[in-house]
């Protein structure tokens, strides 16, 4: 349990930024977070956006930053622009991958509370305040309790509660001010295929950070014209565990599905 845990560590370290945004409340915190990331209210979003609207992720926290080749801005300011720019969008998909092979695809949403579900490797939903892990074996889901003394449950609800901590727009704002300066490298070329964009904006911080106790290295960020993460990857090490996590945007903004573990 404790390697399974120290990667799981490492990989919200480096994904930060992209594991959603939310938390178990009724709807997003309006009080800003770190680095000036506020509700979607707060904004200029009122709610996510139906199936039949476009997102709308023109920010204010995002005003101060020119997106020019060699240009820079701090971390605080970053952060808050790209978490901000996530609760404007109201939800996403995104696929990650680790070097040691393993790939979930992600879903998040607000329908008002925050849910996500991830697929392959070990699969999460939250709903609200409540989560789950599905049990590898049985492929049965059990509900996580940080507090139960059942330990199915409370293993399962020590993931959901870190999955959930990874999804909180206050977390996206914190790892990218870990770094007190981004530089604007280019505009170019995403590294991948299937992203929700050809081309973005690369980000990358001045030097090495730190997350939770994990060394975060070679952080690359693209961003799309709109300050949404295009793809995005990093190598984080901590309790003796180095893990490369990639991480592919593939929508913004579009309806998705979440399972309801309660109805199988």
């Amino acid at each position: 349990m404790g390697g399974k845990l120290a990667r799981l560590i490492t990989v919200i370290a480096v994904l930060g930024l992209a594991s959603g945004c939310g938390s178990g409340d009724d709807e997003p915190d309006s009080s800003p977070a770190p680095g000036g990331a506020t509700s979607s209210a707060s904004a200029g979003v009122v709610s996510p956006p139906g199936e039949d609207e476009e997102a709308d992720v023109s920010v204010p926290e995002c005003g101060g930053i020119l997106l020019e080749e060699g240009g820079s801005t701090s971390g605080e300011e970053l952060g808050g622009c790209i978490s901000a720019a996530m609760v404007a969008a109201g939800s996403g998909v995104h696929r990650v991958e680790t070097s040691d092979g393993e790939s979930q695809t992600v879903s998040f949403r607000w329908n008002p509370d925050f849910e996500m579900s991830a697929e392959g490797g070990q699969a999460v939903v939250i709903k609200g305040d409540d989560g789950w892990i599905r049990d590898a074996e049985t492929g049965a889901w059990i509900k996580g309790d940080a507090e139960s003394s059942d330990p199915q449950a409370l293993m399962a609800g020590t993931i959901v509660e870190l999955v959930r901590v990874a999804s909180h727009p206050e977390m996206i704002a914190a790892t990218i001010a870990a770094a007190d300066t981004w530089t604007i490298v280019e505009e170019g070329e995403v590294p991948v295929d299937d992203a929700v964009a050809e081309r973005g904006w690369l980000f990358e911080p001045a030097g090495p950070m730190e997350v939770l106790g994990v060394e975060l290295t070679d952080y690359k960020i693209w961003l799309t014209p709109d300050y949404l993460g295009v793809y995005a990857e990093a190598t984080g090490t901590t309790m003796g565990q180095t893990v490369t996590t990639r991480d592919t945007f593939l929508e913004w903004g579009e309806p998705v599905e979440i399972p309801d573990p309660e109805a199988e």
